[in-house]
């Protein structure tokens, strides 16, 4: 549910903050993983609202990077999993990412990998993040 992510978002960053004394890390992680799950929910689960529909995150931390892994049962849909710089142009120069866009942009600068899979009626999204 929409309410939840903020929380779920807040326990993720205090659990990598914990394991990684990497404050800024744990914050770019919540605001990537908070944009994310947004999408998912707002976007992706549209006409499959369920009463309480269910989205699985796995985090797993090693020396190198933040493993995420993320099921959700919205519908079939696909983004750009390339890397991207964030740079001054995506805020300043294109208007259209003042209403959209900016969450996408925000999610591929952090994540050093992203990959999706779709099984049936379920979709899988890893996000690799380098420490």
């Amino acid at each position: 549910m929409i309410a939840e992510v903020n929380t779920l978002c807040m326990e993720c960053e205090a659990f990598i903050t914990k394991h990684t004394a990497d404050v800024e890390l744990a914050v770019k992680i919540e605001l990537m993983l908070g944009e994310f799950l947004n999408n998912v929910i707002i976007h992706g689960l549209d006409s499959r609202q369920q009463a309480r529909p269910g989205i699985l995150l796995d985090m797993r931390i090693n020396e190198k990077y933040i493993l995420l892994t993320i099921l959700d049962k919205g519908k079939k849909w696909t983004f750009s999993t390339k890397h991207m710089a964030i740079t001054e142009d995506i805020w300043d120069s294109n208007d259209k990412f003042a209403t959209s866009g900016r969450g996408m942009s925000i999610i591929r600068s952090i994540a050093s990998g992203i990959s999706r899979n779709r099984y049936s009626d379920l979709n899988e999204t890893l996000f690799k993040i380098s420490r």
